[in-house]
This record gives structure tokens, sequence and C-alpha cells, in this order.
């Protein structure tokens, strides 16, 4: 049976081996390894993700991952919710995040893309956002936490003057 559960940090390791092999950033995962959570089958790790707190209520969700075999039985879906829910619990009620590869995943949860140059200085200031070359040309999704409608103008910490870019429907 899959469980979803916070990281330990015995799950070091197998964290940065399946973001490694996903080719995903695995620089600073022990620094946020505190609000990770794992995807759990029978002590192998099959899935990640995990939430950077910014301050001011913003939050950068990180490192979201699923092996291929368990992909598409609602895992991935089990981890944000409940990355969402301990984000509240942290009073972040914006979530951001970067990525090259889900930006469709995501959309179907009220994400909305956004410009890169309108991110909240916060998001800036992340090793993701400003170090990370393999998320330099990775699109900027938001969602306001609450009632899961993205709406960047009523978020903690709003953009002024950010126009989200619409999703494309495939």
């Amino acid at each position: 049976m899959i469980s979803v559960r916070k990281a330990l940090a015995s799950d070091l390791r197998g964290i940065e081996f399946l973001l490694s092999s996903a080719q995903l950033p695995t620089g600073d995962i022990e620094r946020h390894l505190s609000t990770f959570l794992v995807a759990d089958n029978a002590g192998e790790i099959i899935g990640v993700g995990g939430l950077e707190s910014c301050g001011n209520g913003i939050g950068l969700l990180r490192s979201f991952v699923i092996t291929p075999e368990f992909r598409n039985q609602g895992i991935a879906a089990r981890i944000l919710e409940q990355v969402s829910a301990d984000a509240r619990k942290l009073g972040i009620s914006a979530l951001y995040l970067l990525t090259t590869t889900a930006q469709d995943y995501f959309a179907k949860r009220d994400f909305t893309l956004m410009a890169r140059d309108q991110a909240p200085a916060m998001i800036r200031q992340t090793s993701q956002y400003a170090t990370e070359p393999r998320c330099s040309t990775a699109a900027l999704m938001f969602r306001r936490l609450g009632d899961g409608h993205a709406d960047y103008r009523s978020a903690a910490m709003p953009v002024l003057g950010a126009d989200p870019v619409e999703n494309k429907e495939d």
C-alpha cells in the first residue's frame, strides 16, 4: 500500500536519487527536508514533493516527481493536497512553482501561468529561481490557497501589474 508521509532524514539519499533520475535539482533539498513529503511503497520512495516557505504568506512548490511506473494513480495529487494543507498551517496563502515539464498537470489543478519577470521578490530570491540553471527557463505558475481559484490580485503578496498568461487547452 502506498502511503504519503513526512520526509525523514533517512529519506534524503532516496529523494536525491529520485530527483536526479528526473533531472530535477537536488542542491538544497536537505535544507528544506522538513517540509517535504514522500510517497512510500513498501519502503521504496516512489514520489516526492516539497515546499519552501519564502515569507510573507508566499511558498514555492519544490521537486514534485513520481516514478514513471506509478504515475497516473493520483499519488502526485495526494502529495499536492497534503503540501497545500501544510502550507496553510504555516500561514502561506499563495503558492508558486517553476516547471519545465508539468505545466499542463498544474494548470489542471488551478495554477495559472505568469510571466517570470512578474515573480514576487521572495520567489526571485530562492535558489530555484535565482541560481539553478535548470530552472532558468522554467515556466512560473501561481495558485492562491483557500478557495482553489488562481487570482494573483488577492494573494497574500499581490504581484502588482502582473498579467497571467492564459493556459492553453490541449
